[in-house]
């Protein structure tokens, strides 16, 4: 029940963040992340009593701030609004990519479970990073630089806690802020698509988080099933999950992925009457454009606020600067 809930509250704060520029939805996702962490270790501090009555309290006071939240978004533009009625391919390589690092971040913690508490500082780290970079150094930070050392921070995490004895509270930390940095970006990189292109978001954002829970789960009761037989090696079950990070890291991602649709693409109309394709609206031509002369993300989105005959100081309100 507590898993529904939390997927719906999830899915509704996605689809509000998916109607706001990329600075704002960086800097909100990075921000509740950092709450998170923050709320752990405070719940953490009171008695039993008062930390059922904290916790029940969250999800309506979450609820209370969406309807909040839903008042202050500014009007969708009609372009973003008929290209969200479009069909567009399956998410694979981001929840592929958000599958393996739940599992590994899910099968860490059952490898180390004395030091779960202390890998929530991992989270917290990250996200402050992302949060200060966004607030103050937006210019000048590329989100796309958590891609590369996510990886190297899990696979760092692995090997302490594998091949190390008495690192596991250190090796937790490094993997919890590899896992949470890459989530973070995921959530940037599919809220900017969503909002850039029209990708319904809770479509996009509802397959990628099932299949993270999916793995997540998987990892859970794989190494309950390992360690019920005996077979539980943290070294033979910490290389292999370095491996298989690697590989993914080094099949499914790249720097085009951020500037682009992450392979997710969009597909004909389905009926007679439909929207048309993508690449003739406006957005899409804008696209068309900036891959083929090599624009950057924030150079696209510029190009398409001035096609749509936007003066210089409407583009700077719209992004922020």
């Amino acid at each position: 029940l507590i898993g529904s809930g939390t997927s719906l509250l999830i899915l509704l704060w996605s689809e509000l963040y998916a109607s706001l520029p990329r600075r704002e939805a960086s800097i909100f996702y990075s921000a509740s992340f950092m709450l998170a962490a923050v709320l752990f270790y405070g719940v953490a501090l009171l008695d039993a009593y008062m930390q059922m009555t904290v916790v029940a309290l969250l999800p309506v006071v979450s609820m209370a701030m969406f309807s909040l939240s839903l008042r202050l978004l500014p009007d969708q533009d009609e372009e973003v609004k008929e290209s969200a009625d479009s069909h567009w391919t399956f998410p694979i390589r981001p929840s592929v990519l958000l599958a393996v690092y739940a599992f590994a971040s899910t099968l860490s913690r059952s490898m180390s479970f004395d030091s779960n508490d202390v890998g929530m500082l991992g989270m917290l780290f990250i996200a402050a990073v992302v949060l200060i970079c966004n607030v103050f150094l937006f210019d000048r930070f590329d989100a796309r630089m958590l891609y590369k050392i996510t990886p190297a921070l899990m696979i760092s995490g692995f090997l302490l806690i594998s091949f190390f004895t008495g690192f596991d509270g250190i090796g937790n930390v490094l993997i919890n802020a590899g896992f949470s940095g890459f989530v973070i970006l995921t959530l940037i990189v599919l809220s900017n698509i969503s909002y850039t292109y029209g990708v319904t978001a809770i479509w996009l954002f509802g397959l990628t988080r099932a299949f993270r829970v999916l793995a997540s789960t998987l990892a859970a009761y794989g190494y309950s099933w390992l360690a019920s037989m005996g077979l539980a090696d943290k070294m033979v079950l910490g290389g292999c999950t370095i491996v298989l990070i690697a590989a993914c890291a080094m099949l499914f991602l790249s720097d085009r992925d951020f500037t682009s649709t992450w392979g997710i693409n969009p597909l004909p109309p389905k009926r007679s009457g439909a929207v048309e394709e993508f690449y003739e609206t406006l957005q899409g031509k804008c696209s068309v454009i900036a891959h083929r002369f090599g624009l950057t993300q924030r150079e696209e989105e510029v190009l398409v606020l001035l096609a749509q005959d936007k003066s210089i100081a409407e583009v700077e309100e719209t992004l922020v600067i």
